[in-house]
């Protein structure tokens, strides 16, 4: 088949396969799919995973880390995606590990499991499975805030989470995105919602007199708390 445009690709654990054989997992699939990837994410939280969550453990995530650092010696760049519900601990452990093995990005966040801080107003809020949208925007701009002030320029930050529109993407790279990515929005949205977007971004940063996206990240990174 004839490949076109950039491919990024998303690997995540086998449902079947148990965590402390999961670092094994990720590397039959890196082995698999690096040569049809432009780009490669190592998903950490994938909600459809049973007990997904528990990879972003410092005992955990460091084997998956280094296999994929041995492997990766065409040097793709190396994502890693990561949940909505880490505390400043859990988030300085991933940090350490993600200079360690010289991981290219952190995306910052998948869903949120942890239903206690989103203020759910619903009869469903306590089904399982995980929680997108505007309702996760808030700690996950805390948690961007936070890679982004931490980063030392070891490793790009990019951001998801309540992205629906250009200002939402605006302000996500204010709190220190060098990138964003979409999920509700886009289901929402449909593909139009891409353009939609990148028109108002433009219109933003011309606004405030910026030339350039460059000039915008993380300049309003100190407005964040995480909690």
């Amino acid at each position: 088949f004839k490949k076109r445009g950039l491919w990024s690709i998303s690997i995540a654990k086998t449902n079947s396969v148990n965590l402390d054989k999961a670092a094994d997992d990720y590397a039959a699939s890196f082995k698999i799919l690096e040569p049809l990837a432009d780009i490669i994410t190592i998903n950490l939280s994938c909600p459809n995973v049973a007990n997904f969550c528990g990879l972003q453990e410092h005992k955990l995530l460091e084997p998956i880390l280094a296999k994929i650092n041995q492997l990766n010696n065409k040097q793709k760049p190396i994502w890693l995606k990561i949940g909505n519900d880490l505390n400043k601990q859990e988030l300085d452990d991933i940090i350490q590990l993600v200079k360690k093995y010289k991981v290219d990005a952190v995306i910052a966040t998948n869903l949120a499991k942890n239903r206690d801080h989103l203020n759910l107003q619903s009869n469903h809020e306590d089904k399982p499975g995980g929680i997108s949208g505007k309702k996760i925007s808030k700690r996950a701009n805390q948690i961007i805030s936070y890679l982004y002030k931490h980063s030392e320029n070891k490793y790009k930050v990019i951001g998801v989470g309540g992205v629906f529109s250009g200002k939402d993407a605006y302000v996500k790279i204010k709190a220190g995105s060098n990138l964003v990515q979409i999920g509700t929005g886009f289901i929402y949205g449909g593909p139009l919602i891409v353009k939609k977007i990148n028109k108002e971004l433009d219109n933003l940063l011309r606004q405030d007199n910026f030339s350039h996206l460059k000039q915008a990240i993380g300049i309003e990174a100190d407005k964040y708390k995480l909690e």
